[in-house]
């Protein structure tokens, strides 16, 4: 971890289910996404609140522009309008913005907001929000790779779409689904990695069964409380004093014990005993040592 006790200062977001959402209650796909906007909002001021320094939310991906046109031109319609209605508000509370992606097939419109709410912002330092808009982790190092005329890991990185950005300790992805789709290839190499749910479950090894959010962003509205818990430092593997002990054997259990250790420990005996009679005085000790390890796996 990058920070003091262990918290987590540097946090990407993976958003996920707004469109079933939409689907599940009935309105359009268009309202699951602003609803899903509003919640995002609502995570960049806990994030502040935690002492995050870096946020980053996957915004729109290069594989987004499959899905349906009109689902995609209502897309690009509400983050012309939010940029412009909320960058002033995110500028007052010392937000600096910072998009990351490719721009072509970006309209020139948008463009220009996104480049105005950079300027707008570029001053802000309380916390740094990077939305990953028109975002691909392999289009990023693919046109890093075409620019790289040779040097190590730090001159590749400086040809990254923003170079300046931390490696996130900690990637959440809402609606428990377990895969990083293509986001920040590069810079989670170390990160933690945390599947969220509605429910606050929180996964990082086996695969979740859970539903998707019942709210648009609810797994993001979780992440804020996967977040705190992390940044109290709450998330740690148990000390081996506090793993369950076996159980000690009652007295009739230990009577048993002894029992089955000397019926298994009766045939070696009589074998040591014939070898003895014959001279073997070592290799009848070897056979009681046998006898004995015998007894004590078969009680084990």
């Amino acid at each position: 971890m990058s920070a003091d006790a262990g918290r987590p200062r540097y946090v990407a977001i993976i958003t996920d289910g707004n469109g079933r959402w939409a689907r599940r209650n009935g309105v359009s796909v268009a309202a699951g996404h602003n609803a899903g906007a509003d919640t995002v909002k609502a995570r960049l001021r806990d994030a502040v609140e935690l002492g995050v320094r870096e946020l980053t939310v996957y915004s729109f991906s290069t594989e987004n522009w499959s899905r349906p046109a009109g689902e995609v031109s209502a897309l690009m319609r509400m983050f012309n309008r939010r940029i412009k209605s909320e960058t002033p508000e995110l500028r007052d509370e010392g937000v600096r913005m910072r998009f990351i992606g490719r721009r072509e097939g970006i309209s020139p419109a948008l463009a220009r907001q996104m480049d105005w709410a950079q300027e707008q912002t570029a001053a802000n330092e309380r916390i740094t929000l990077y939305v990953a808009f028109n975002y691909g982790g392999r289009a990023e190092i693919l046109d890093a790779a075409k620019r790289f005329e040779g040097g190590g890991e730090d001159d590749f990185r400086a040809l990254l779409y923003a170079p300046e950005m931390h490696d996130p300790d900690l990637i959440i992805r809402t609606s428990g689904e377990q895969r990083l789709s293509n986001y920040l290839l590069w810079q989670s190499a170390y990160s933690e990695l945390f599947s969220v749910t509605s429910s606050g479950r929180t996964s990082r090894a086996r695969p979740s069964r859970s539903r998707s959010p019942s709210t648009p962003g609810a797994g993001a509205a979780t992440a804020a409380g996967s977040a705190r818990t992390m940044a109290s430092g709450q998330l740690r593997r148990r000390p081996p004093s506090a793993r369950p002990r076996r159980p000690r054997p009652s007295a009739s259990g230990r009577r048993s014990e002894l029992r089955a250790r000397v019926i298994v420990a009766i045939p070696a005996l009589a074998v040591a005993a014939l070898v003895i009679a014959q001279g073997g005085l070592l290799f009848a000790a070897a056979l009681l040592i046998l006898g004995w390890v015998c007894s004590t796996s078969s009680t084990a």
